[in-house]
């Protein structure tokens, strides 16, 4: 297979194995830049980005992928395209609402239809939480009972299947690499085998310590593996 086909066909299963991802954009005003641009960088996601009318940057917001009016997704059944929900900015009045189960803005409303359709929903709580390291320089953490009030309302939002994470452990829900670290040995040290590593040469999936990707791993569950080399014991 000539080097162009075999772009070719790695491009159109990556595109066929990206995660469809719904991101709800409003407003927000800290480390805006900075999650923009961590979210371009996600290779294994295809995001649709449904805007809030004031959201005064959503054309640059738009290079993620297809720009949407967030009245579009208003409908129950809006979410069933997509795999996952993602709030980067929520804020405390949609947190306060969500908690309540009493879903009165546009955005509280999608969320609502996600969680009950048993979406992933992810949520940077950056702006919400009192405890943040944003809040905290902005001098907003300086009334416990009231802050006790809004983290138990984040609390309950977890307890109703609400991922309350930060940007790194969001990019490895969407990217589908495991949180928790394989642990390295003396003699052998784990690393994560790509989509392109495994379609060059399946046999890299014997190498000891080798963990795969979600995208290698459904690329292998469609394409008969080479047959694994036992080991002398084994034999």
């Amino acid at each position: 297979m000539n080097p162009s086909l075999t772009d070719q066909l790695v491009e159109e299963i990556l595109r066929r194995l990206q995660k469809k991802v719904l991101l709800l954009l409003t407003r927000g005003d800290g480390y805006r830049d900075e999650i923009f641009t961590r979210l371009r960088a996600m290779e294994n996601v295809a995001f649709t980005v449904a805007a809030a009318d004031d959201v005064h940057d959503a054309d640059r917001w738009a290079t993620l992928g297809g720009l949407r009016p967030l009245d579009e997704f208003a409908a129950p059944q809006s979410m069933a395209p997509y795999h996952t929900l993602l709030l980067p900015f929520l804020d405390v009045v949609t947190a306060a609402e969500l908690a309540d189960a009493r879903p009165l803005s546009t955005v509280s409303r999608v969320t609502h239809h996600a969680l009950l359709a048993g979406k992933a929903v992810l949520a940077l709580p950056y702006h919400c939480d009192p405890g943040s390291e944003l809040n905290r320089v902005r001098g907003l953490g300086k009334n416990p009972a009231y802050a006790a009030r809004i983290q138990a309302h984040l609390a309950a939002l977890a307890g109703c299947g609400v991922s309350l994470c930060d940007l790194d452990d969001a990019e490895r829900q969407l990217s589908g690499i495991h949180a928790t670290p394989p642990v390295a040995t003396a003699t052998t040290t784990a690393h994560y085998l790509t989509l392109r590593d495994v379609m060059a040469d399946q046999r890299l999936t014997q190498t000891p310590g080798a963990r795969l990707t979600d995208a290698a791993l459904d690329y292998l569950k469609q394409n008969r593996p080479l047959p694994l080399t036992r080991s002398p014991q084994e034999q």
